[in-house]
This record gives structure tokens, sequence and C-alpha cells, in this order.
């Protein structure tokens, strides 16, 4: 253990470890530069996806730059100057992947361009298609929750006077709703707003985003719901155990 070691073997120790963690992070960095350069090729050679497309079919929605490979749909991972990080593929089934060694981080796709200084930033393209055809509103996909907060602090970087309109998937069914977990985050993170879908009594489990609810409510009612965004509540003082015990020994 540790106590046992030579103050020579301790560094000998600490300088292997630091080699190894090095070595990991060329490793990781080459495969995000393989990544990239695969991306960017296949991402030329591509053709657009067409609203043909089975997926995009069954969704409802249109193809807005997206690509295709076959019936498998191309979606690339960009950063705000338009370089390629990797990709995301949705599959006929609606399986998504993303290529080995994709930066997601900070990374998006964009649908439309920015009218009224708005932008809508969610999660998965559907939504993000639908909610583009309910509003006419840029809208940016950060492909996942855990991407939202890093998108829009991004985007509000560049662009300071910018309305950011978080568009949460309300993962109702999951432990820790982590779709609206991290919508509320990332409008926080921002000052930005929130809009959460809403959906009528015929819910099915696995209505959670602005796409299930436009094919079961209509657009119109994804617009009004995008309309009424706000800023989140801010969340209720918990008042801590420690000051309740100290009150009640008075």
């Amino acid at each position: 253990s540790n106590q046992m070691m030579t103050p020579e073997e301790k560094g000998a120790h600490f300088a292997k470890m630091e080699a190894m963690m090095r070595q990991r992070e060329e490793a990781r960095q080459r495969v995000h530069a393989e990544c990239r350069a695969w991306c960017a090729k296949t991402w030329e050679k591509a053709n657009f996806a067409t609203n043909d497309n089975p997926y995009l079919k069954r969704k409802g929605v249109n193809a807005y730059g997206v690509k295709a490979f076959k019936d498998t749909l191309l979606i690339s991972v960009q950063d705000i100057d338009r370089n390629i990080h990797g990709m995301q593929f949705i599959y006929p089934d609606g399986v998504k992947k993303f290529k080995t060694g994709t930066n997601k981080a900070g990374h998006f796709f964009k649908i439309g361009s920015t009218k009224d200084k708005t932008v809508i930033i969610c999660e998965g393209y559907a939504t993000g298609a639908s909610i583009y055809q309910a509003t006419g509103h840029a809208v940016v996909i950060a492909f996942d929750s855990g991407n939202l907060a890093a998108v829009s602090q991004i985007i509000l970087l560049k662009f300071p006077d910018i309305k950011i309109i978080i568009a949460a998937d309300d993962d109702y069914i999951t432990e820790g709703n982590p779709g609206l977990t991290k919508a509320i985050e990332a409008a926080k993170s921002i000052n930005g707003l929130l809009a959460v879908p809403t959906f009528p009594d015929n819910r099915g489990i696995k209505d959670t985003d602005f796409n299930d609810m436009a094919l079961l409510t209509g657009l119109e009612a994804v617009k009004a719901c995008i309309e009424a965004a706000a800023m989140p509540a801010p969340a209720p003082e918990v008042e801590s155990p420690s000051q309740a015990e100290s009150d009640s020994t008075i």
C-alpha cells in the first residue's frame, strides 16, 4: 500500500500513472481526429435525405439539411463554426447511434435560420423538426439532455442578445426525469426560458417530447406551448433539518 512505499517508489508510481493518463488522453484525441476526418468525408459524399425517409415519415417530420445512406439518417454533430465533430445515425427502426469518437459536448445540429433573435434548443432531431414546423424559429439539436446546458451557453456566448428557449423532453416515466431536470438546469444556467410539452389524457408511456406531442395534438398546440415558454420557477426553499431542530428546542 501507499504507506509502505519509499519516496523513490512513490515518485516512480506517480510518474507511471501520469504517463498512462497522458497516453490515454493522446489515444482519445487520436480517436476524435479519426472520427472528424471520417465524418467530414462521409458527410460531403452523402446525399441529402428526403421526406420519404421511413423514420422521418413515421415521425411526421421533414428532412432539414440531414443526409442519408440508404434508409439510415445521418445527422452531423457540428460546432458553432460549422466544423463537424461526429455523426449520429438514426436507423429506420428509430435506434440511434453515434460514430465512435464523436465529441458531442457543446456541439449540435441546427435547423433553419434565426428570426426575431430567437433560438429553440432541444434534444432530438424529430423533436426539433416538429418545433421548427410549428414555429418557424431556428432550432438547435443538442442530441441529449446532458448536452443542453453546454450548447445553450456556447450559443449565448456567441450571440449575447439572443432569446433562448429550452424545449424539454418530459421523461415522466424515467427515474428522476432527466429530460425535464436537465432542461431546467440549462434554462437557469443562461437565464433562458423553458417550454415543456403538454399531453392529452391518452398520453402513452413513450410520449415524452414535442414530436410525440405534435403527433397527438397537432402543430398549433406545439406552437402555443413553445410561445408559453417561461423562466423556470425557482426551487422551493427547503428548511434544513438543523434549522428545524434548533427552533423546536427553544
